[in-house]
């Protein structure tokens, strides 16, 4: 009893410290081998745990732990750059549609606005020819030499008064006209004596007005004058524009891809099958070469200039977003295919190879 009994709590000791030691062993494991959640923050592949923890792994355990850390540490990384490299092309793929759009819609916007410059342009040179013509009509009675010589009296005996400039500075002084510039009709009733005529009164001040001068009879049957100058005095709708008319045929559409410039295609005096093919190829491509509204308008002129009675490219009425282009390629595809559909009326051989396309 009394040998035994110093040996208890040695026992009891060693049980105590085995427990503990298992209980670290335990926890190191686990904690060796739990950190596997991202590459980027940890290391799955954790050395084992040095000391008397350590005399629980062999050699062979060890390099084979090792080895399938490793494997397991390259696939995470692995998937990691695969997960970086998806997210980085999604992004530069947004990045280039974003891109290409705001392209495109700032291409839209210049169409529009070249599109807006371009009617606003021919509005004028329209109201100007229309002032022309109106001026150069052989019904204007008004610009007659006699009825222009009343005009002039008739004005200088209403003693209007303009802004002029004087020894005292601007004031107001009567003017008289030498000359009518751009004198035009707009009423002319010979038979009640009423007229109505505008123009550009010149005056002996230096002043330019325009205005209507009206006529017609009063109770008594006598005529009676009377003036009314324009609201606006802006002179310059008498002059041309200061830009040339547009020319829709000799401006090259915006549409046109820069690597498919426009080129008449060759003419061949060898109306053989061969060369058929040949302009019928070079069509083609250069019919591939066109977008929006010019290839429209290229494919209509293509599939009505055949057609009995069809009307021509700057009347068929066609609605467009670019009148402009619309008009510019069926142009440019009725001269290409003008001197082709001769060949191909006059030629059989010719015909045969352009339709073996």
């Amino acid at each position: 009893m009394l040998e035994s009994s110093p040996g208890r709590p040695k026992m009891r000791l060693f049980g105590r410290r085995s427990r503990f030691a298992t209980i670290l062993f335990v926890f190191g494991v686990g904690h060796a081998h739990g950190q596997n959640y991202n590459p980027s923050q940890t290391d799955p592949c954790m050395p084992p745990p040095p000391g008397l923890l350590g005399i629980f792994i062999g050699p062979e355990e060890r390099q084979r732990r090792a080895e399938a850390c490793a494997q397991e540490r390259k696939a995470q990384w692995d998937a990691y750059n695969a997960q970086q490299r998806a997210e980085t092309e999604q992004r530069e793929e947004a990045e280039a549609l974003a891109k290409q759009k705001q392209a495109e819609e700032q291409a839209r916007l210049e169409r529009e606005q070249a599109n807006q410059k371009r009617q606003a342009l021919q509005a004028q040179w329209a109201a100007y020819k229309n002032l022309r013509a109106a001026e150069d009509s052989p019904d204007n009675q008004c610009k007659t030499p006699d009825f222009a010589r009343k005009l002039i009296e008739g004005w200088n005996s209403l003693k209007i008064d303009v802004p002029t400039i004087t020894a005292y500075g601007l004031g107001i002084a009567e003017a008289e006209a030498i000359d009518i510039e751009h004198l035009t009709t707009t009423e002319f009733d010979s038979a009640n004596s009423t007229f109505k005529c505008h123009g550009v009164f010149v005056t002996d001040r230096g002043r330019r007005l325009a205005g209507t001068v009206a006529i017609r009879p009063n109770v008594a049957g006598d005529p009676i004058m009377s003036w009314q100058a324009d609201q606006s005095q802006d002179l310059s709708r008498y002059e041309p524009p200061s830009e040339p008319e547009p020319d829709t045929i000799a401006q090259a559409p915006a549409t046109r891809k820069p690597e498919q410039p426009l080129s008449r295609i060759e003419e061949t005096t060898n109306g053989s099958s061969a060369s058929g093919l040949a302009d019928r190829q070079r069509w083609e491509t250069w019919l591939a070469g066109l977008s929006g509204d010019e290839s429209d308008g290229a494919k209509w002129w293509a599939a009505n200039r055949n057609v009995t009675h069809h009307k021509d490219c700057k009347g068929a009425g066609v609605a467009a977003t670019d009148e402009a282009a619309w008009l510019a390629g069926c142009l440019n595809a009725q001269q290409l295919l003008t001197p082709i559909d001769e060949k191909r009326r006059s030629d059989p051989d010719y015909k045969k190879g352009w339709n073996s396309y």
